[in-house]
């Protein structure tokens, strides 16, 4: 029985890491450019923001256009499935060691 606990606590931590990294991903660039004007440079340099077609503005001069948006979008989708999956996880192993009760 605890051999079970312990992989069920494992797997929530790796669920909670993944989550976690994603989302650093994910908003950590956004995140930079806001903060540090070099880091929005950089991220021009390395065409993860643009200066042409800006849709959404994330330092004076650097953002998203549409297609930087559309994925970031689908970032933001798949970050929101991982944390339902994780949330519906929890609930249903609680639910049986409730009913195991």
């Amino acid at each position: 029985m605890s051999e079970n606990r312990n992989s069920e606590l494992s797997d929530d931590t790796l669920t909670l890491v993944l989550i976690g990294a994603f989302a650093l991903m994910l908003f950590g660039p956004t995140l930079a450019a806001r903060l540090i004007p070099q880091a929005a440079s950089f991220l021009v340099d390395v065409h993860v923001l643009t200066t042409e077609n800006v849709i959404l503005p994330l330092s004076d001069a650097a953002g998203l256009d549409l297609g930087r948006l559309v994925i970031a979008a689908g970032g933001l989708l798949l970050l929101l499935a991982l944390v339902v999956f994780a949330v519906r996880r929890a609930a249903a192993r609680s639910a049986r060691s409730t009913a195991t009760r």
